[in-house]
């Protein structure tokens, strides 16, 4: 069953046009991809080895990596097939989302020749987290730039080795040359708010003392100053 999935991952990822609702019908045309080849030139450029991990900028090259990566991390989540998702395709709507946001960050870690993690994120603005009116407004009043880390995975093979935390450290190096000085985050996965712990983040509180987190999905929010 594994090895099933993992050919069906890999065909319906396969030369990025290959997304597809049905066996003939593509849902990311050629154009598209030039369209995000041309969007990721436009990001940071970044390039540094952390303890044998090496980090930096996504290129059009890896979008076929990181949409795979993107289905095996998250695939696991209640949310994946729902129609408000999108599945497979509701990845390709999330990364041009992201491109066209204000100070797109989007790096790769790369590990024996071949991509094993990334991360990407976004500048924030009171038009996101309708679900959490009280960050919402906490975004509108602020009188400086943040950036939304709005997803990180790991290839399952290489977890354990330090890519995670390689890459929230490339991420935070890359915003405070933005000259954005706040990351904010969620997430439902114990493991992973441990791991943000260490790096210094804590759950986002409101002005009385109370953590906010996401109404719908029930998800807490971390943040970082720097």
């Amino acid at each position: 069953m594994v090895a099933q999935r993992d050919q069906e991952v890999r065909t319906a990822f396969s030369d990025f046009g290959g997304v597809r609702r049905g066996p003939s019908e593509e849902v990311f045309s050629s154009h598209k991809r030039e369209m995000f080849n041309g969007l990721m030139k436009q990001l940071p450029e970044y390039h540094k080895n952390i303890n044998g991990v090496m980090i930096r900028t996504a290129t059009g090259k890896d979008i076929d990596r990181i949409l795979e990566l993107d289905h095996d991390v998250f695939a696991a989540a209640p949310y994946f097939e729902d129609d408000s998702y999108g599945g497979k395709e509701g990845i390709v709507k999330k990364y041009e989302h992201v491109l066209h946001r204000q100070n797109p960050i989007i790096l790769v870690a790369e590990m024996d020749g071949k991509v094993v993690g990334f991360v990407w994120g976004y500048n924030l603005s009171d038009m996101h987290f309708k679900n959490a009116p009280a960050l919402k407004e906490y975004i509108g009043k602020s009188d400086h730039p943040i950036s939304y880390i709005d997803e990180m995975g790991t290839d399952q093979e290489y977890r354990g080795r330090g890519i995670a935390t390689s890459l929230l450290e490339s991420y935070k190096e890359i915003a405070e040359t933005l000259g954005v000085p706040e990351l904010i985050l969620r997430t439902a996965n114990p493991d992973a708010e441990r791991l943000y712990n260490k790096e210094g983040y804590a759950r986002f509180k409101n002005e009385n003392g109370e953590e906010i987190h996401d109404e719908e999905t029930g998800r807490p929010f971390l943040h970082l100053l720097l």
